[in-house]
């Protein structure tokens, strides 16, 4: 039998498929839920779709264990309802859980599942790991990251696909040790270093040791170089560079742990807890304001972190089911009464 090609699906239906796998992940057990849950599978073949897509990109990003994907569905499903019941199930406000399910979709999107694909290392979210790379270099990985590593009698290159990197580097004049991270590179000269990369910034930080940091495909531009507690970061915004001092001694403290934050952007900080949250942390309100903080997180209690990251600008955390949080900031705060 000839198989009948997928057809391109709806931003409309995603959001639907994405919001299903919500409630279906918070309440597995409720039968009336997945009464509904299959009037609305079997309503279309584009649902049907759509649901199988979605358990599989939940399914290759690892970000939350996939409790909806065994659901049962009944041989003969009900007429589909002109309302489902899934708004009294998820939480008060509709709208808010909508704008959950979007993010989501956007969140799970093909760059994790492209990430998964190319990396030759990868960490689930949460999971830290230990990586002893060929010549006895050794990278710790960061919850949520991954490497490719492309090593030759001449060079090792290491590639950041996402997160961040420790990197502890054995020296060796003969061979450089370069590591991509975006649109920038950093070559060792011998050191002990850090890379964070995130959708609005890369960071490099060194602990030990000296590298020389430069941007890809401009050759022209000269090469900075850093030393112990000198920190670089670029906005993949403006392109603007800047750097700044830190304690050498609390760089890749997340190894233990603890996130320490100085003089950063509370969405960069965000960003860094949601690699760490065994679920999902959304930001839909666009006029939130950005404040910088500064402090000590612990990343075994990511909604406390949270709740601490945002308490300096009078935001809140609302918590949807079990595997989401919502940042709300005061203007927004409403549309959840």
């Amino acid at each position: 039998m000839k198989q009948i090609p997928d057809i391109p699906l709806s931003e409309q239906i995603r959001s639907e498929a994405n919001l299903w796998a919500i409630v279906l992940t918070d309440d597995p057990d409720n039968d009336l839920l997945k009464q509904d849950f299959a009037a609305w599978y079997a309503a279309s073949p584009l649902h049907a779709q759509a649901w199988r897509e979605t358990l599989h990109t939940w399914s290759l990003t690892g970000q939350t264990t996939p409790a909806f994907a065994h659901v049962s569905l009944p041989a003969k499903s009900r007429k589909p309802l002109k309302k489902i019941h899934r708004s009294r199930v998820l939480a008060k406000s509709l709208p808010i859980a909508l704008a959950a399910a979007a993010c989501a979709g956007l969140w799970l999107g093909f760059p994790a599942i492209q990430t998964a694909a190319m990396a030759d290392h990868r960490t689930a979210v949460g999971q830290n790991s230990r990586i002893v790379l060929s010549d006895g270099s050794v990278v710790t990985l960061g919850g949520h990251s991954a490497i490719v590593v492309h090593y030759s009698a001449e060079r090792r290159n290491v590639t950041l696909l996402a997160g961040e990197a420790l990197f502890d580097v054995r020296h060796d004049p003969r061979r450089p040790f370069q590591v991509k991270a975006g649109i920038l590179q950093a070559r060792d000269i011998g050191t002990r270093f850090d890379i964070r990369m995130d959708s609005t910034q890369i960071r490099v930080d060194v602990q030990d040791g000296r590298v020389g940091v430069s941007r890809q495909m401009e050759p022209s531009l000269p090469e900075t170089r850093l030393g112990p507690g000198d920190e670089l970061a670029l906005d993949l915004q403006t392109g603007k560079i800047s750097c700044t001092i830190v304690d050498p001694d609390r760089i890749g403290a997340w190894r233990d742990g603890t996130l320490v934050v100085e003089n950063d952007t509370s969405d960069h900080v965000i960003a860094t807890l949601r690699r760490y949250y065994p679920g999902f942390i959304l930001t839909p309100f666009p006029e939130r304001k950005l404040h910088r903080i500064g402090g000590l997180y612990n990343l075994h209690d990511i909604p406390s972190a949270l709740r601490a990251v945002l308490m300096p600008a009078g935001g809140t955390v609302h918590r949807l089911g079990t595997h989401f949080m919502i940042v709300v900031p005061t203007s927004a705060h409403d549309l959840l009464n």
